[in-house]
């Protein structure tokens, strides 16, 4: 009778030792379910975040490049509406300069026997007034050119620099995301890691572009009066008059 009770107390011992055992079990399998299910997320996350920050610089990178495209189409078009202001000027002060050499030559001839010397003296001195405003003229037109491709050279290089600096700026919140998502223990680690980052993202973008909206207007305020239509040259005059007002005495 006493040897079934102890049999009794063994078995029920042994159940209770195996029913503890499968619970402890339970336990860390589902700890370990757990643990796994973190981790995939976490690696979910951080490939969603670095396939967004890839599309988010190639549109950047886009939309720079146009930028700088239309840049380099402005300051062409610039130059070649220079090109055809000079090219008109120097057609007009080349006909009237001719128009006046003819028209001295013919007055010349009429008054071959007696010569007005006053008048020859003011027409000579008209043609290097008018020669002298000719060259006056393309000269300021050069230094116009030179400061503006100046001017454009200078804000492209800025541009550059920022771009530059942002992308080390980008590459090193990165590179400090990657370093906290590593030792993140919770969700709410990842969560506020990648605030951080998007904030770091943010000002960085910022920064970029006030550098170049900086570049952009100090390249406007060392430009001249846009576009105005090419003014006469100093000494050329459009009157009927072929000697330009010049009368010999």
């Amino acid at each position: 009778m006493a040897e079934r009770k102890d049999n009794s107390a063994l078995i029920a011992l042994s159940e209770l030792r195996a029913i503890e055992e499968d619970r402890v079990k339970q336990e860390e399998e589902d700890e370990r379910l757990k643990l796994e299910t973190f981790e995939r997320k976490k690696r979910d996350e951080e490939e969603a975040r670095r396939r967004n920050e890839e599309a988010k610089r190639a549109a950047e990178e886009a939309a720079r490049r146009a930028e700088d495209e239309s840049r380099r189409k402005e300051t062409v078009e610039g130059q070649l509406r220079l090109q055809e202001a000079e090219r008109r000027a120097r057609i007009e002060a080349e006909a009237h300069l001719a128009a006046k050499r003819i028209e001295a030559e013919s007055m010349a001839m009429a008054h071959a026997k007696k010569p007005p010397l006053g008048l020859i003296f003011g027409i000579i001195g008209g043609l290097v007034v008018i020669g002298g405003g000719v060259i006056t003229y393309f000269a300021m037109q050069s230094n116009q050119a030179k400061r503006q491709a100046e001017a454009a050279r200078l804000e492209k290089d800025e541009i550059e620099r920022a771009n530059n600096d942002y992308k080390k700026e980008i590459a090193a919140a990165g590179a400090a995301l990657d370093r906290k998502l590593a030792s993140a223990k919770s969700a709410e680690d990842i969560q506020k890691a990648k605030a951080e980052n998007d904030a770091a993202q943010r000002e960085a973008e910022e920064r970029r572009a006030s550098r170049a909206k900086a570049a952009s207007v100090r390249r406007s305020s060392a430009a001249p009066a846009a576009d105005k239509p090419a003014g006469r040259v100093k000494g050329i005059s459009t009157s009927d008059d072929p000697l330009g007002g010049l009368k010999g005495k």
